[in-house]
């Protein structure tokens, strides 16, 4: 039975890390060319930000399984930081923001919050 769970797992987590790295490059798409669609407009830009991140994070707690949740938040931080960073390139025509960057931090911490409450209940449990 073990051996079938562990497939199980193995084969969750290359779905996650599928999904992870298409959801990655569909985002930094999106981000690059305006892919953001009729909705992309304040306040409506910084939802798909947080919404965005949100998903990311949570694909990559599953994708990334063996890295620490605080390791998970820097990478994501660092991620739309590159963002912001790949935004100031004058040929995509795009514009970077503080704001944008503090609406990924937020989705990234809406996603770890109630997985790091849960890791501390179930140790003082």
């Amino acid at each position: 039975m073990r051996d079938g769970r562990a497939l199980s797992q193995s084969t969750i987590t290359l779905v996650a890390r599928v999904a992870f790295v298409g959801a990655l490059g569909f985002t930094f798409w999106s981000a690059l060319t305006g892919g953001g669609g009729p909705g992309a407009h304040p306040p409506w830009d910084k939802i798909l930000h947080f919404s965005a991140f949100y998903v990311l994070t949570l694909l990559a707690v599953i994708a990334l399984s063996r890295m620490s949740l605080l390791g998970v938040a820097l990478l994501m931080l660092m991620i739309g930081g590159a963002i912001e960073v790949a935004q100031l390139v004058p040929q995509f025509g795009r514009s970077s923001e503080l704001n944008d960057l503090i609406a990924d931090a937020l989705g990234v911490a809406a996603a770890l919050a109630p997985i790091a409450v849960a890791k501390i209940r179930r140790a003082i449990g």
